[in-house]
């Protein structure tokens, strides 16, 4: 009897992980609210590694709010290029962006390659702009 009880309950741990591992993959960002958890950044012009804790939120196909100490950067999807309809297997979806009233224009690009997620964002204002690749920590369907 004591050896049945102890079978259990690691048969419904692994149930229960089996269920969870499915649900990460079932994540689609073109229909699903993710949130990107980002720890570190490569700054794509000098190749300089930065500790850089924000998140980016992606909302389907239509925004995307990156938060970071505390601000809010909002931008409007406009094209949409890539299928990218698994979270949990290597995949690519690139979205153009409009932000700050339509002065920001730029392209966002989610990759998960070899089961390593980043965010490349990339922008320009003026004669000014960010490009940056984000590595992701976690992701987490909302």
């Amino acid at each position: 009897m004591e050896k049945h009880f102890t079978i259990m309950p690691k048969s419904l741990l692994m149930a229960l992980f089996l269920l969870a591992a499915g649900y990460a993959k079932a994540q689609d960002i073109s229909t699903d609210t993710i949130v990107w958890t980002a720890v570190r950044a490569v700054n794509q012009s000098d190749n300089s590694a930065i500790v850089y804790n924000s998140s980016f939120t992606s909302y389907a196909n239509q925004s995307v709010d990156w938060v970071q100490k505390g601000v809010t950067s909002h931008y409007a999807v406009g094209q949409v290029n890539g299928n990218w309809t698994t979270l949990g297997q290597d995949g690519l979806m690139s979205y153009d962006i409009t932000g700050a009233g339509g002065t920001l224009t730029g392209t966002i690009t989610f990759t998960r390659n070899l089961g390593n997620i980043s965010i490349h964002l990339k922008t320009q204002v003026e004669d000014s702009g960010l490009d940056l690749v984000f590595e992701i920590s976690a992701i987490q369907a909302q």
